[in-house]
């Protein structure tokens, strides 16, 4: 509802071929099952959960609109519409301008809005490949509070280098450091706010060679890394039956969503975990049935687990987070054997076997 919308911003573009852009955008956006709804031959809108994109045609004008909960969320949807329309006119994105209150967080060379310096404060080991962070914010910690769950982290790629930190283009975009100034940036999800703190706690997989975690092994309090965000963050309907699947990477965001789901919610998690004892101890309290697969064995069992429970009961929402294999073949299975839609199943990679992926 508008009433929920906090922060619009929007821009015109003349092209000549502003029509064809316009078919060849609502396309792509099919391509990739956003969920959207086409309000006219000339107009189709993206949702987000509580955001949206606006995108309509006139004469020669492309026109859109972005409206978004928050500040974080604005700048993460006009840099999507961007990119989205620099893959089909990189010069019409280049000279992309926006207008009304969102605007005024571009400042060419400023900090992108969502962006801040959080410092170290303590570290705690969970068990083994698990740590989790206590990171202290400054004047930008309310941001933390809603709008979503995950974070980007980055240090610089070379340890002890002084770090270069994204800046904003005149377009709304942001500006990554190149070269030597390089950035390593990852995803993680804030587990718990502590306001009268103004400190969060990131829980992140420790493995040899994990920037973040490596760093979080050797720096005193006081050391500060960056933080871009928050966003993300998918919910399914009050009463939804309901399949929750991750490897450890993505515990700490079934912790979230567990905490935020309604108690009418039923369903499944799969996690993986050494035993179920290790989940539970892990999750918060939840009315939904917990099984655990063996992190050796999770990548080889995870399908069929999901599939073999589906029998019970075919969900009505779906969700997984790990590896890009796995979610390239559960995406199939909640697609082709769930039959859910857009919005209703999502299969997100967290990481790559053998590859290292970037948050940028």
């Amino acid at each position: 509802m508008e009433t929920a919308i906090m922060f619009t911003a929007s821009s015109s573009i003349a092209l000549e071929n502003a029509h064809c852009v316009f078919e060849a955008l609502l396309s792509h956006m099919r391509e990739h099952e956003v969920v959207l709804e086409q309000n006219a031959d000339h107009a189709f809108t993206i949702h987000t959960g509580d955001n949206r994109i606006e995108v309509a045609v006139q004469d020669q004008n492309l026109d859109l609109r972005v409206a978004a909960t928050s500040p974080s969320s604005l700048h993460f949807l006009k840099e999507a519409a961007v990119l989205h329309l620099a893959e089909l006119d990189g010069s019409a994105a280049e000279t992309m301008r926006w207008f009304g209150e969102g605007a005024a967080f571009d400042r060419n060379d400023a900090r992108p809005v969502n962006f801040q310096l959080v410092q170290f404060v303590s570290r705690t080991d969970l068990s083994d490949g698990m740590i989790r962070l206590r990171l202290k914010c400054g004047d930008q910690f309310e941001a933390l509070w809603d709008g979503g769950i995950h974070v980007k982290l980055m240090l610089p790629k070379t340890p002890g280098r002084t770090p270069v930190w994204p800046s904003i283009a005149a377009n709304g975009t942001t500006v990554w450091p190149q070269g030597e100034d390089a950035l390593h940036v990852r995803y993680y999800t804030i587990r718990r706010v502590f306001p009268g703190l103004r400190e969060i706690e990131v829980d992140v997989v420790s493995h040899p060679g994990g920037a973040v975690s490596d760093w979080a092994q050797t720096v005193s309090p006081g050391a500060e890394i960056g933080l871009m965000g928050p966003a993300g963050g998918e919910t399914p309907d009050q009463n939804a039956h309901v399949m929750i699947i991750g490897d450890q990477t993505a515990l700490p965001a079934i912790y979230r969503m567990l905490e935020d789901l309604p108690a009418s919610v039923t369903g499944h998690v799969i996690g993986a975990a050494d035993g179920l004892n290790e989940l539970v101890a892990y999750l918060p309290e939840t009315a939904l049935t917990l099984h655990a697969i063996p992190e050796s064995a999770f990548a080889e069992q995870v399908v069929g687990r999901a599939d073999e429970l589906a029998r019970e009961g075919t969900p009505t929402f779906a969700w997984f987070a790990g590896e890009y294999r796995n979610a390239q073949d559960l995406r199939k299975l909640f697609k082709r054997s769930f039959g859910l839609g857009k919005g209703a199943q999502y299969a997100f990679t967290y990481w790559r076997k053998g590859q290292e992926l970037d948050a940028r």
